[in-house]
């Protein structure tokens, strides 16, 4: 809509994520990084991505997230409830996604409020490939990104998703995933602690439909740039004309 109205009339043709083509790093360089990072690879742990969201953001940033300092400081709590229940039995693990560690670390002192020490933020940069290892090495993810559940699509990582914004909802539904997620404004911690409980009864069914989404997803990406490539060869062959 926003093309057409600025006069871009040409036929216009919506891309796959390439982001469904990555591969995980292997077992052993994730055993690496979260050894490096205090991190037992050999206990379960949750993988984890947030939101900071918080009375200085810029104003079209709260209104996009629909954000009022009440709501913000009731999700976080609610979340740091659930957190405090997942850490009686996993290691929770924080994979920094925001621009700056800052951001996540903050985050981080609000949603691990009730975890004890049973907490970890990563506290380096990883590739997008350690990172997809990294889902797929965790029993589960908890995402607030939508970047991160393809991701998780791609490692065959069931999650439970946090919704800040609409499209991750219309993701989640588009893809039939809509009884795993949860609107940030709306949280109850019984009920995200239902869904995850539902994600653990379900692992094995999701894995398959994650594979079979992510094989899907990356036969059409290939036809795409196939396309792609045989339109930009046939402009190329235009323009030596000229």
């Amino acid at each position: 809509q926003v093309l057409r109205a600025n006069g871009v009339n040409k036929p216009l043709y919506p891309l796959i994520d390439p982001r469904y083509m990555l591969q995980p790093s292997g077992k052993n360089r994730v055993a690496e990084i979260l050894r490096a990072e205090g991190v037992d690879p050999d206990r379960p742990y949750i993988a984890i991505t947030t939101r900071h969201l918080h009375d200085d953001m810029p104003d079209w940033v709260k209104h996009h997230h629909e954000y009022t300092t009440e709501i913000a400081q009731q999700s976080y709590a609610n979340l740091a409830a659930v957190f405090g229940e997942l850490a009686k039995k996993y290691q929770l693990v924080i994979v920094p996604m925001h621009p700056s560690l800052k951001e996540d670390y903050a985050t981080a002192e609000l949603l691990f409020s009730a975890a004890d020490s049973n907490c970890t933020v990563l506290k380096k940069r990883y590739t997008p490939l350690d990172i997809i290892g990294i889902f797929q090495g965790s029993q589960f993810s908890i995402q607030s990104r939508l970047g991160s559940t393809v991701f998780s699509v791609v490692a065959g990582s069931p999650f439970v998703a946090i919704s800040y914004e609409s499209r991750m909802a219309n993701w989640m539904s588009a893809n039939g995933l809509s009884e795993y997620y949860v609107d940030w404004r709306k949280i109850e911690p019984e009920e995200v602690l239902n869904k995850i409980q539902a994600l653990s009864e379900n692992r094995n069914v999701l894995k398959n439909n994650f594979e079979a989404m992510k094989k899907d997803k990356q036969m059409l990406f290939l036809s795409q740039s196939e396309k792609i490539l045989t339109d930009l060869a046939l402009v190329d062959q235009g323009s030596k004309k000229y």
